[in-house]
């Protein structure tokens, strides 16, 4: 059954959205953008967009077609932007 009550979050800020996506990617890799989707409660559009600017920047990649995997890089970038936050 499918939840259709459920708001999607509107995208204020879209470097939080590629860090949620990083994040998930490392601790589950291998998601197909619907489940990426469904996971970070953004919408279709949103999350395909941050998807292309992360994989044009190497930070995710497609081994297997419509699967994405978090980089080499995007690891370094994900652990950088964690190391910032923490101060």
């Amino acid at each position: 059954m499918r939840c259709t009550h459920m708001k999607k979050k509107k995208v204020e800020n879209p470097m939080g959205l590629a860090r949620e996506i990083l994040k998930l990617l490392k601790e589950e890799p291998r998601q197909t953008p619907r489940s990426i989707k469904e996971r970070v409660s953004f919408s279709r559009s949103a999350t395909m967009n941050v998807l292309m600017v992360l994989y044009d920047l190497g930070l995710v990649e497609t081994k297997v077609r419509g699967l994405y995997e978090i980089t080499s890089l995007g690891e370094y970038v994900l652990e950088a932007i964690k190391k910032e936050r923490e101060g």
